[in-house]
């Protein structure tokens, strides 16, 4: 959806997301949506559009969350830094969730028609 779109449906999915009670804490809503940003423009400045770079984009968001993620709970005493492979196999069985779901989601997303854009 590009970085502008994206950043705005990132940072209310994040919000959702903590505050149904399934996020960590507050600052979960910075970590994710600054991650889905930067992996947006990323993918718009120097990858093709395709399905292989939109993979690319949210394996890198997701290590570069989960890796946050470690960080922060190490640097608030709430896990410890040994336990960094558990943080990238859920980055990767987040990538691989977010393939399967790639192509459904995407002929969800054109009912109604596609924008026409200049």
């Amino acid at each position: 959806e590009g970085t502008e779109n994206g950043s705005v449906f990132a940072l209310l999915s994040s919000m959702i997301y903590v505050f149904s009670g399934t996020g960590q804490d507050r600052w979960c809503i910075l970590l994710l949506t600054l991650a889905a940003v930067l992996a947006a423009a990323f993918r718009q400045s120097y990858l093709r559009r395709g399905t292989g770079s939109d993979l690319i984009c949210v394996g890198g968001g997701m290590a570069a969350y989960e890796l946050c993620l470690l960080t922060v709970g190490v640097f608030l005493e709430l896990t410890y830094p040994e336990r960094w492979p558990v943080f990238l196999m859920t980055a990767l069985v987040s990538t691989l969730s977010a393939g399967l779901l790639y192509a459904p989601l995407k002929h969800i997303g054109t009912i109604g028609g596609n924008v026409w854009k200049e």
